[in-house]
């Protein structure tokens, strides 16, 4: 037969909860500045995206084919090219693509939007998609029904007086 000396088993075990704790603690602090970081990043991606503005990218791309000196066709054709391609990837194009898709099928799902959005079209990463797509449902422009863990989108439909 086995005895416990109960004294050193509610010892142990206070050392091992204590452990726990502690664990908890440091990665609490952990995630703590992981969301800090992420916030200093959005808040950094937030100010340079509005820093950029069409003006400025198209006087930027004027002045670089201006030093290489390209002929007039070329340079409209070459900035034409980029300047689309950056505002293609703007959150203003993002968010307008989103809605426009709504109103497209009427209802659809975020999984939908998702696979057209991130994986056909390629324009922003998943977590980019659903963040844009958050403050889409903050807005009155759509309608957001739940059924379960999946969320449908309806476009609203529009009068006008």
């Amino acid at each position: 037969m086995i005895f416990f000396n109960k004294n050193k088993l509610m010892e142990e075990i206070k050392l091992a909860f204590s452990k726990v704790k502690s664990d908890i603690n440091k990665l609490a602090s952990w995630i703590e500045y992981f969301n800090k970081k992420h916030k200093l990043t959005d808040d950094k991606i937030d100010y340079l995206t509005s820093q950029v503005s069409e003006e400025r990218i198209r006087r930027i791309v004027k002045e670089v084919l201006e030093a290489y000196k390209l002929q007039p066709v070329e340079r409209k054709t070459i900035s034409t090219r980029i300047i689309k391609t950056i505002k293609r990837q703007s959150k203003d194009y993002l968010r307008h693509s989103i809605l426009s898709l709504i109103q497209k099928y009427g209802k659809i799902t975020a999984l939908q939007l998702r696979d057209i959005i991130v994986e056909e079209q390629a324009l922003c990463s998943k977590s980019t998609f659903y963040r844009i797509l958050e403050q889409i449902e903050d807005t009155d422009e759509i309608t957001v029904i739940k059924k379960g863990k999946e969320k449908q989108y309806l476009a609203k439909i529009l009068t006008r007086k």
